[in-house]
C-alpha cells in the first residue's frame, strides 16, 4: 500500500512541475512574442517561427500532464463505477488530444489551410469536449464519494461542475471563432457574429485553459496531500 501511494504521489508532483513548465513558457512567450496579440492570436501559433520549439514543447509536457493526473485519479479513486471509467476515458482522451496537437502546427489565423492544421484543430477541439465530459464525470463521481464531513472533495466536486459548465460556455465562443477562421480560409459565408468572435478567440481560448490548468494543479494537490 505504501509503494502504491508513493507512486500517486510521484506521478501527482510530476504533473503539478509539468503544469508550472506550461505556465511559465505560456507566460514566457507573451513577452517574447509581442507581435502575437493574446487577445485575438491563438496560444499555438506561438509554435510557429522564433522560439516555436520551446512553445511546443510546453504543449506536449501539458498533454502529459493531464494523462498523469488521470493516471493518479485512477489509482486514488476506490469506490470506482462506470462513470468514473467514463470519467477516465475522457481525461486520457484530452491528455492524448494535448499531445497530437503539440506534434501537428496550427495554421496561422486567416492564413491557407494545410492537413496539418487541421490536424491540430481537430484534435484541439475533440481534447476541449473531452475535458468538459471528464470534469461533468468526476463532479458527479467525486459528490457520490465524498462524506459528509469531507470538504475537500465536496469542494473538488463543486469546483469541477463549475468549471463544466464555464468551460462549455467558453467553448461555444471559441466554436464560433474558429468558423469565421475557416470563413476566411475557404471563402465561405458565416454569420457575422463569427468574424466578431473571431477577434476575441485568443483571450477565449486563454481563459478555458486558465480554468483547465487550475483544475488540474487543485486536483493533483488534492492527491499530493492524500499521499
Amino acid at each position: 500500500m505504501t509503494f502504491f501511494l508513493r507512486n500517486v504521489k510521484a506521478i501527482s508532483i510530476g504533473s503539478e512541475l509539468g503544469l508550472v513548465y506550461f505556465i511559465v513558457i505560456i507566460l514566457g512567450m507573451h513577452k517574447l512574442r509581442p507581435d502575437y496579440n493574446p487577445i485575438s492570436r491563438y496560444i499555438s501559433e506561438y509554435a510557429i517561427g522564433k522560439y516555436g520549439k520551446i512553445a511546443a514543447s510546453s504543449f506536449a509536457i501539458y498533454g502529459l500532464s493531464i494523462l498523469g493526473v488521470g493516471l493518479s485519479l485512477r489509482q486514488t479513486l476506490v469506490n470506482r463505477d462506470r462513470i468514473d471509467e467514463t470519467g477516465l476515458i475522457f481525461m486520457a482522451v484530452w491528455g492524448i488530444c494535448g499531445l497530437v496537437s503539440s506534434f501537428f502546427k496550427v495554421d496561422l489565423k486567416c492564413k491557407p489551410f494545410s492537413l496539418k492544421g487541421a490536424i491540430h484543430t481537430i484534435s484541439t477541439i475533440i481534447g476541449l469536449i473531452a475535458s468538459i465530459l471528464s470534469l461533468i464525470c468526476f463532479s458527479h463521481t467525486l459528490s457520490n464519494t465524498a462524506s459528509h464531513n469531507d470538504a475537500s472533495i465536496l469542494y473538488l466536486a463543486w469546483m469541477s461542475g463549475t468549471m463544466a459548465i464555464l468551460e462549455l460556455s467558453l467553448g461555444w465562443i471559441l466554436f464560433l471563432g474558429y468558423l469565421g477562421d475557416l470563413s476566411c480560409k475557404f471563402q465561405i459565408e458565416m454569420p457575422r457574429i463569427c468574424f466578431v468572435l473571431l477577434k476575441c478567440t485568443g483571450i477565449v481560448e486563454r481563459s478555458i485553459l486558465i480554468s483547465s490548468v487550475y483544475w488540474l494543479m487543485r486536483i493533483a494537490f488534492w492527491m499530493i496531500r492524500r499521499g
